[in-house]
């Protein structure tokens, strides 16, 4: 089937992370390009780099502020959808 694309059609579905670096215990702001509707169901898991959750937020929407671990390091922030499909972004404290 053949494929049409137009410059500036695609805006891109992802999360992003501010500030990033962070300070230990600080606030982050997880910023979405889903509507409210699209994360029905959605979860934020915060991941050490060995894979051990060291949070999990249930409540999401398009702006969703988590607070960044205790600990100086790097971390996986994984955003969930309701059909599994996962978006995850790089956080690092110090």
């Amino acid at each position: 089937c053949p494929l049409t694309i137009t410059a500036g059609s695609f805006t891109g579905l992802r999360i992003s992370l501010f500030p990033n670096p962070t300070d230990k215990n600080a606030n982050v702001k997880v910023a979405t390009s889903f509507t409210i509707s699209e994360l029905q169901g959605a979860t934020i898991t915060v991941s050490d780099i060995y894979g051990r959750v060291i949070r999990q937020i249930t409540n999401v929407s398009p702006n969703t502020t988590i607070q960044a671990p205790a600990a100086t390091g790097m971390y996986v922030v994984t955003l969930t959808l309701q059909n599994g499909v996962k978006y995850s972004a790089n956080l690092l404290t110090n």
